[in-house]
């Protein structure tokens, strides 16, 4: 009885150490999100080829389609968007993310629009 007993307290003992020891993923991802909150995002300039309700297409030069990205613009504010005809010079702040398609298509965080 007494062998039993040292050993069921001694498997507690160890669920206890073991249980202290696991890292903390809740800090992790905290520090995750503040990493990338740091980092700087990206930016393109360019003009505005076409746009709808949900994409928008720029190039670095107007009527140049080999230089196209379209850019995800469900994130942006609709009076930003009712503000953007084709042909405007935009600054566009988006995700580093690429998604895979041709033309190249990005998520837009933020659009300015530029004087020429």
């Amino acid at each position: 009885m007494n062998k039993i007993s040292i050993l069921f307290l001694s498997s507690i003992m160890l669920l206890f150490l073991l249980a202290a020891c696991q890292p903390n993923s809740a800090q992790k991802s905290e520090q995750t999100e503040d990493d990338e909150a740091s980092q700087e995002l990206p930016q393109t300039i360019g003009y505005i080829e076409s746009i709808d309700a949900t994409l928008m297409s720029i190039s670095s030069e107007l009527k140049d389609t080999k230089t196209k990205i379209l850019f995800d613009i469900t994130d942006i504010d609709e009076s930003t968007i009712s503000t953007l005809k084709v042909g405007q010079k935009v600054n566009v702040t988006h995700h580093k993310e690429v998604m895979f398609s041709n033309p190249p298509q990005r998520i837009a965080v933020n659009i300015e629009i530029l004087k020429e």
